[in-house]
């Protein structure tokens, strides 16, 4: 019996266009993967140095200190990218010395990155900061994902979040200690998501590095990921601080100038942008624009 003419029809119609159909698919899919379609790349970016603080009395003063140039938050055009151990950013500069602080910025670790179980040889995966000499465990600072939790490692009085982080996904990450209560908190996304008290005095006397545990007890573990806009104070944040510069979005300029130590946008290079000349030296790593892929604006 012979095929309705209708139905032989469409048969050849699918047999024609379907490959075309299906490419046309696969390359859409990859798009949105690139983040083509996310809505936070369709915006303006700043170009580096857009966005600096001024300081009439020379690095290290603090009167009448105030930001200059387009500071109003918008997206960065680069974040910087961390692949293996040898890629980090050195600042010479002793941050730590006892004193209360608070150090934050944004991080993301690709999609398909076992977070819980990081490369054979490697240590911890996620490494984001560190401030520690080489031979003195008990006096280091890191805040990174160990075994696919938040972790903040300070002076053998260590905090483990019950929870973490999720790859394919921009956080804002951060740390705070308070040199007068003694507490410790780790920040995510605004908010206090685990803390404790430690009796210990966070005093390093090695030079601050970003995107890498080299030269601490955990020298192998290092960031795998990317990340941006990273600023340290010389106070403990309040949630309040922390909530607003967590809705400034990835992009977001610092506050309280005054307490302003640190500031690396890592937009293109990783000079220092808070007046006070602490620039990086990079190490490696790279700089990419497609980084708005699992960037949701707060």
């Amino acid at each position: 019996m012979k095929k309705p003419l209708k139905l032989q029809s469409a048969m050849e119609y699918l047999m024609t266009y379907g490959w075309s159909i299906l490419i046309i698919a696969i390359v859409l899919v990859t798009l949105f993967e690139l983040g083509i379609f996310n809505t936070s790349s369709l915006g303006p970016k700043l170009p580096p140095g857009s966005c600096q603080v001024f300081r009439p009395g020379g690095p290290g003063s603090v009167s009448n200190i105030n930001l200059e140039g387009t500071c109003n938050n918008e997206l960065p055009q680069t974040v910087s990218t961390f692949v293996g151990n040898g890629n980090y950013i050195s600042v010479n500069k002793e941050f730590f010395q006892g004193n209360s602080f608070t150090i934050i910025g944004w991080v993301y670790w690709p999609p398909g990155t076992n977070l819980a179980s990081p490369p054979s040889g490697n240590g911890d995966l996620g490494y984001a900061w560190s401030g520690q000499p080489p031979g003195t465990p008990d006096q280091g600072f890191g805040i990174f994902s160990r075994s696919g939790k938040w972790y903040l490692n300070f002076w053998a009085d260590d905090i483990e979040c019950s929870q973490g982080p999720v790859a394919g996904t921009w956080y804002q990450l951060g740390a705070s200690w308070n040199s007068i209560t003694k507490q410790q908190i780790v920040w995510v996304n605004g908010s206090d998501i685990c803390s404790r008290t430690s009796s210990g005095i966070l005093k390093t006397n090695s030079i601050l590095v970003l995107g890498s545990g080299i030269g601490t007890w955990d020298g192998s573990a290092y960031m795998g990921g990317d990340m941006a806009n990273i600023q340290i104070y010389n106070t403990s944040l309040s949630a309040n601080d922390i909530q607003a510069l967590y809705k400034e979005g990835i992009g977001g300029v610092p506050i309280k100038l005054q307490n302003l130590i640190g500031w690396w946008p890592l937009n293109g290079n990783a000079n220092d942008y808070s007046g006070n000349n602490n620039n990086g030296q990079q190490n490696g790593g790279a700089y990419i624009t497609n980084w708005q892929n699992g960037y949701i604006a707060p």
